[in-house]
C-alpha cells in the first residue's frame, strides 16, 4: 500500500484526545439509587484522583473508528494489485513505419517482425482493455482504436499497413499517445523501432512508461541517394547520381545505369566507407527515364536505385482569334515550344484539340475546348460592365500559382472595366487594391471550358511592356499544359492526381504492376507510395488525347539508409527517456471506498446515539 498524501495520517493524533473527552464525560456523574445502606461498605470519603478506565463501549469504538477512517482517507492510500485481478489498461502500440524498417537482416524484413509482435499484443487484449495502434512515419497518425472499431478491423488494420518513408516521428507519436490515452484507465505503451532516427531530444511525455521493443541491429549499408539528368551548355545531357557507403568496411558494388528500363552501362566500383561520392555519365540524346542502381548485396534492397524523368518540353498548341493579333503574337514568339495558329474569328477555329485557345475582343458562342482566355472581352449578358476606370496597382486576391509571383509595380495608366458582377461559377485570382477591389482576372468553368477572363484593356497604358504580360501568358500556358507531375519523389510522399474536369480517365501503374484507376470522385493526392520505383501515369483528355508521364520514387535517403545509425544507447542511457518495466500492477485508490464506510458507521452512531 502507498499514500498520495502521507500527512494525513497525522489526523490519527485525534485518537488518543477522543478517548480523554470520553474519560472525561465519566467524571462526576450523579445516580440516583433507591437505598444507601446498599453503598455502606464505600469509603465515607476520597481523597485526591483515582485511576479510571477508559469506558469501552459501543458510542467509543464508533467515534475512534470515524477519525481513523477520515484520516486514512485525507493520506490517499492506493492499494497495487496484480493486473488479472486489477482494472484493465490502455495498451498503446506504436510503429515505426520508416523506410529502414524494410532492412532483411531480420527475417523476412524488420517491419514484419515488428507487425507480428504488434498483431500478438492485440489478440492477447483482454475484454474491457482498449488497444490503440498509431504508425510512426513521416507523421504520426491513429492506425487502430478498439473504441471505435472491432478487433477484426484492428487487425485488418495492422495487417494491410506498409513501411516505407522518410523520417520516424517518434515523439509526435509519443505526445500523441499521450493526448488519446483513456482517463479512466492505466497506460501500456509499446514502441517497435529499430532506433534508426534522431533520438537527441526525445522526451517521454508526463509519467508515460514505454515498453522498447528493438528490431534489428546496427549493419552496413550502400544506398542511391539522388539522381538527375541536365543537359549542359554543349548541348550532351549529363547524368548524375549520388552513392553512399553507410558501413565499416570497403565495399565493391556493381553501378548501373538504365535509360528507358535499358541498362546502357555497368561498372564495378570499390566503395570506401562511410563515403558519400557522386558519379557521373553522359548521354548524346535526350533520356526519357533515367535509373541508377545497384546490383544486390546489402540488406536494405529499397535504397538501392534511384530514378528521375526528364519531361521534353511539350509543343503547346495554340488557336488565336483576333484582329490585331501583332502584340499577342510578338509576346507568345517568347515561349519556345509554341504553336500559334491564327484566325480572324470565332467561327474559323476549327473543331480539333488546342491546349489553348485566346479570343481577342471576341466571345464565341460555343468553345468546345478544354482551355481559353478571353483577352479585352466585349460586355455581354453574362459579363458586362458599366464604366472603365484607370488602374495600377493590382495584388492576387487568393493564394493560387497563376498569380503567386506576379509584381505590378511600374504598371500606369492601364484600363480597367468595373465589372457589375462576378459571373456564377468564377473565381477572382487578381485584384485592384481600391475599396472595395475591382476584379482583374478571373477563372471559372464555362461551357465545361476552363476559362480565364483579363479584363484590363492589354493595348492601354504601358501594360504591352510590362513583364507581368509575359509572366502571366507563361503562368495561364502552364496550367493549359500537361498537369504539374513531378520528375522524383521520396517514398511515401503523395503522388499529384489530376483533376476529372481536364483528365476524364486517370490510371497510375506502381512498379509492382498493380493499376489504380481513378474515376469522377477521386483525391486530389495518393499516398501509397511506400514502394520504391518508377509509377507511370495514364491520362486521357475530354478530347480523348493520350498521355503517358513517369515519376520516379526512390527510397535512398541520408537518415533512412544510415543503418549504423541506432539511437538505443542515447534512448537508455537518457535521463528523461527511460526504459519502463511491463505493467504487471494497478494502483488501486481505496478512498472512496475508505470515506464511505466511515460515512456508514456515523449513520450509525446517528441511530445509536438517538436510541
Amino acid at each position: 500500500m502507498s499514500f498520495a498524501f502521507p500527512l494525513g495520517l497525522l489526523g490519527l493524533v485525534s485518537l488518543p484526545l477522543i478517548a480523554v473527552l470520553h474519560l472525561l464525560q465519566q467524571r462526576n456523574r450523579t445516580i440516583i439509587v433507591s437505598n444507601l445502606s446498599l453503598w455502606s461498605f464505600l469509603e465515607k470519603q476520597v481523597q485526591g484522583a483515582r485511576f479510571r478506565r477508559i469506558p469501552l463501549n459501543m458510542l467509543l469504538i464508533m467515534d475512534l473508528s470515524i477519525a481513523a477512517l477520515f484520516s486514512l482517507a485525507l493520506a490517499q492510500p492506493h492499494l497495487n494489485l496484480p493486473l488479472p485481478w486489477g482494472r484493465n489498461i490502455h495498451q498503446i502500440v506504436i510503429l515505426d513505419t520508416s523506410t529502414s524498417l524494410k532492412a532483411q537482416d531480420v527475417s523476412p524484413t524488420r517491419f514484419e517482425k515488428a507487425r507480428q509482435d504488434a498483431l500478438s499484443l492485440a489478440e492477447k487484449s483482454r475484454f474491457g482493455d482498449v488497444f490503440t495502434g498509431i504508425a510512426a512515419g513521416a507523421n504520426a497518425r491513429i492506425l487502430a482504436d478498439s473504441r471505435f472499431q472491432s478487433m477484426d478491423e484492428i487487425l485488418l488494420n495492422l495487417q494491410t499497413l506498409e513501411a516505407g518513408g522518410n523520417g520516424a516521428s517518434i515523439q509526435e507519436a509519443l505526445y500523441l499517445a499521450e493526448s488519446i490515452a483513456e482517463p479512466s484507465l492505466p497506460i501500456e505503451v509499446h514502441l517497435f523501432t529499430d532506433g534508426a532516427w534522431d533520438g537527441n531530444a526525445l522526451k517521454i511525455p508526463g509519467s508515460m512508461r514505454v515498453n522498447w521493443h528493438w528490431i534489428g541491429e546496427p549493419v552496413g549499408n550502400q544506398a542511391v541517394l539522388d539522381v538527375s539528368a541536365s543537359k549542359t551548355a554543349d548541348q550532351i545531357w549529363e547524368v548524375s547520381a549520388l552513392l553512399a557507403n553507410f558501413s565499416d568496411q570497403t565495399v565493391r558494388r556493381i553501378v548501373s545505369l538504365m535509360v528507358d528500363d535499358t541498362i546502357v552501362e555497368s561498372v564495378p566500383i570499390d566503395i570506401s566507407p562511410k563515403i558519400v561520392f557522386p558519379i557521373r555519365w553522359q548521354l548524346q540524346e535526350a533520356p526519357g527515364i533515367v535509373s541508377v542502381a545497384l546490383a544486390a548485396g546489402d540488406v536494405l534492397p529499397d535504397d538501392d536505385m534511384a530514378s528521375t524523368t526528364v519531361a521534353a518540353l511539350p509543343t503547346i498548341h495554340i488557336a488565336l482569334v483576333s484582329e490585331q493579333p501583332k502584340a499577342i503574337l510578338k509576346a507568345l514568339k517568347s515561349f519556345q515550344t509554341v504553336d500559334v495558329q491564327l484566325y480572324a474569328s470565332a467561327s474559323d477555329v476549327p473543331n480539333q484539340p488546342f491546349d489553348l485557345v485566346i479570343y481577342h475582343q471576341v466571345f464565341p458562342s460555343e468553345h468546345p475546348y478544354q482551355t481559353i482566355l478571353l483577352l479585352d472581352p466585349p460586355s455581354t449578358e453574362w459579363l458586362s460592365w458599366s464604366e472603365t476606370v484607370t488602374s495600377d496597382r493590382w495584388v492576387p486576391a487568393i493564394e493560387n500559382e497563376i498569380v503567386a509571383h506576379l509584381d505590378s509595380n511600374g504598371l500606369r495608366d492601364v484600363l480597367l472595366p468595373r465589372l457589375s458582377e462576378v459571373p456564377s461559377g468564377f473565381q477572382v485570382l487578381l485584384q485592384t487594391l481600391d475599396d472595395p477591389p475591382m476584379p482583374v482576372l478571373l477563372r471559372g468553368l464555362h461551357n465545361q471550358s476552363d476559362t480565364f477572363i483579363f479584363l484590363p484593356r492589354i493595348s492601354s497604358g504601358n501594360f504591352l511592356r510590362h513583364p507581368l504580360w509575359i509572366a502571366l501568358l507563361g503562368n495561364v500556358l502552364a496550367s493549359a499544359t500537361v498537369p504539374p507531375i513531378p520528375a522524383k519523389i521520396d517514398n511515401g510522399s503523395p503522388l499529384p492526381i489530376p483533376s476529372p474536369i481536364f483528365y476524364p480517365t486517370v490510371r497510375l501503374l506502381t512498379p509492382i504492376g498493380k493499376t489504380i484507376a481513378f474515376g469522377e470522385q477521386r483525391p486530389m493526392q495518393w499516398g501509397e507510395t511506400q514502394q520504391s520505383g518508377i509509377y507511370r501515369y495514364q491520362l486521357v483528355s475530354r478530347f480523348g488525347i493520350e498521355t503517358e508521364i513517369a515519376v520516379g520514387v526512390n527510397a535512398g535517403d541520408w537518415q533512412e539508409s544510415n543503418l549504423l545509425n541506432d539511437q538505443r544507447a542515447i534512448v537508455e542511457n537518457s535521463p528523461t527517456v527511460l526504459p519502463q518495466p511491463a505493467l504487471s500492477t494497478h494502483p488501486f485508490d481505496l478512498t472512496p471506498w475508505i470515506l464511505g464506510l466511515a460515512c456508514l458507521i456515523l449513520l450509525i452512531e446517528a441511530n445509536y446515539a438517538w436510541r
